[in-house]
């Protein structure tokens, strides 16, 4: 999840989008919709914070790398460690926005309120994106 549409689709789409002349399935896109999600407070590993990736002594240039593997690794490290954190907040490598991924534990799910907006291809903000940054479905 993201805190801005923009960052939600950099982060689903940003690597497909430079890896392949931004160019995106027009299936894939026609496929998916939007939502904004209510969370409940959350005790959450904030990895945005520099006092955080202190204590991990994980460098922002790990969260950040375009191999996608290495903070993947760090995001697997932090959701098995014994305290059972239910969502890490980062930040996108492609905004830099908050953005949150939470873990499917502890019941969770079902204290997540969602609202559906719209499918990608009839959302306004989602078509802007497209247009701005040039990205073609086919």
């Amino acid at each position: 999840m993201a805190t801005d549409v923009e960052t939600c689709l950099w982060e689903i789409f940003g690597d497909a989008v430079f890896d392949n002349g931004r160019v995106l399935p027009k299936t894939q896109w026609d496929n998916l919709l939007i939502s904004t999600i209510d969370t409940p407070l959350l005790h959450l590993c904030d990895l945005s914070k520099t006092t955080t990736r202190g204590a991990l002594t994980v460098d922002l240039t790990a969260l950040m790398n375009d191999n996608l593997g290495v903070p993947q690794e760090w995001g697997l490290a932090i959701q098995r460690h014994p305290s059972q954190v239910p969502a890490i907040k980062f930040r996108s490598r492609f905004t830099g926005h908050a953005c949150l991924a939470i873990f499917d534990r502890g019941g969770i799910r079902i204290r997540l309120r969602e609202e559906r907006l719209s499918r990608l291809n009839r959302f306004d903000p989602a078509l802007n994106w497209l247009t701005r940054y040039e990205v073609s479905l086919v």
